[in-house]
């Protein structure tokens, strides 16, 4: 009984023993054990991701120094890396817009560069109205631009465009003002920003309006131009931020929000310090049409909540 005992131990020493030098012998010959495979899929899989970005926010960046209107607002997003138990990539590029042809051009761009179009997908800006405009006032408006821009429209060789971005009401639900887009024919020349009072308008030289914006008023029964006098249009500037059309004063990082990052990369800028050019204009918080430090320590001042002169926008807390 000893000895079988003893041989049963001995058997299952040796069959230990065989399957470890088994084991340390097959990773000797793949190079990598399984956890180091994982590992190298993930990398693998991240670079892909990270040179599909860099192709399409090239493509991005060229549609708008082409003066492309409608990749004006557009941007890629950075991707998150997660991957299912085979390793299939889970998070993919995502680039936002709210655009029709900007996905189309995205599509064809992928099609015709052979980039796996599983890898990127486009969502909805965020940033929308709040409340829809009424079909009524839709229509209103339309009905004003028809008849105020008649002669241009019969004349036009591509139609117009005109759309209630947001109507604003008064206590009785009664229209007091609308935000509206206009356009007749194409848009020929972006300009880039249009400065307001507390906001840069990001648009195009689109007729009638010049700047393809304007304010439809319900008491003078007319379109009020982004040249003139909006202080009587309270929120007006605030909603152009909310709706992806305007920039803050101070946003350096163009993410339409007021943040301690906006001073840090102004102070890192004039310090010589940025990777990447910004754009000066942003950044003239004291109004000067200079970018200085003076700029940087009015945005903390406000950021701080000790100086609230030069905007409406959204502060963010640290």
């Amino acid at each position: 009984m000893k000895k079988l005992l003893v041989l049963i131990i001995a058997l299952v020493l040796i069959f230990g023993v065989s399957t470890v030098v088994v084991a340390e012998t097959s990773e000797e010959v793949t190079g990598f054990s399984a956890e180091e495979e994982t590992d190298e899929t993930l990398l693998e899989e991240s670079e892909k991701l990270a040179a599909v970005r860099a192709q399409l926010k090239q493509f991005f960046d060229e549609k708008k120094a082409a003066g492309e209107h409608a990749f004006r607002e557009a941007y890629v997003c950075d991707f998150e890396e997660s991957f299912d138990e085979n390793y299939g990539v889970v998070w993919i590029v995502y680039y936002w817009t709210d655009r029709d042809e900007v996905v189309s051009a995205v599509n064809a761009f992928l099609q015709e560069n052979g980039i796996d179009q599983d890898l990127v997908a486009y969502m909805e800006s965020e940033d929308v109205a709040e409340e829809p405009a009424p079909s009524e006032t839709e229509a209103l408006v339309k009905a004003i631009f028809e008849a105020k821009y008649s002669k241009e429209i019969a004349e036009s060789e591509s139609g117009y465009l005109c759309s209630v971005l947001y109507a604003n009401t008064d206590e009785n639900g009664e229209l007091e003002w609308a935000l509206c887009r206009g356009s007749i024919d194409e848009t020929v020349e972006v300009l880039g920003y249009v400065k307001l009072s507390k906001v840069f308008l990001t648009t195009g030289d689109a007729e009638p309006f010049g700047t393809e914006f304007a304010v439809y008023d319900a008491e003078k029964d007319d379109f009020v131009l982004m040249d003139d006098d909006l202080s009587a249009y309270r929120g007006l500037e605030e909603k152009m931020v909310k709706l992806g059309i305007a920039y803050p004063i101070g946003d350096a990082d163009y993410d339409r929000k007021l943040t301690i990052s906006d001073a840090t990369i102004i102070q890192r800028y004039l310090a010589g310090l940025n990777n990447k050019k910004i754009d000066e204009s942003l950044c003239y918080v004291d109004e000067d049409d200079e970018i200085s430090i003076l700029d940087a320590t009015k945005l903390q001042r406000y950021i701080a909540k000790m100086d609230d002169s030069f905007t409406d926008a959204e502060v963010i807390e640290p």
